[in-house]
């Protein structure tokens, strides 16, 4: 059986085209995508953290919580109602960075399994 020129010629023109691919999938730091995706996941503990110590603190003192006296009047009520919205503003930014952490790393795991896939399907194509 011959093998026609141009088939083994596309062959390894796609061959070549994926050795490219996988030297640039390589240049990509994965590493630095899963490092920034952990420190996203920290700066969300601590926005997290600092919400409930302002939560913790509004019971206190518009509440009476845990016996501290309890501030009252229409100054206490504002303060109240600004302390609760910070709260709020705070868990919606929590939830946004938890979500920046996951898709960053996500870009990481694509990175490398990219890699890892260009690499079987060059290793398959040379076996033939």
């Amino acid at each position: 059986m011959t093998v026609d020129p141009g088939v083994n010629a596309a062959q390894s023109s796609g061959v070549a085209q994926l050795q490219a691919l996988l030297a640039a999938l390589g240049e990509v730091d994965a590493e630095a995508y899963f490092s920034a995706a952990d420190t996203l996941e920290r700066v969300a503990t601590l926005l997290s953290a600092t919400a409930d110590q302002i939560e913790e603190r509004s019971e206190r003192i518009f509440r009476g919580a845990g016996g501290a006296e309890r501030w009252e009047g229409q100054a206490a009520r504002a303060a109240e109602e600004l302390a609760a919205s910070l709260v709020a503003r705070l868990r919606k930014l929590v939830r946004i960075v938890e979500s920046w952490a996951t898709g960053t790393s996500s870009a990481g795991e694509g990175i490398n399994s990219a890699a890892h896939e260009v690499n079987d399907v060059i290793r398959n194509a040379s076996s033939v």
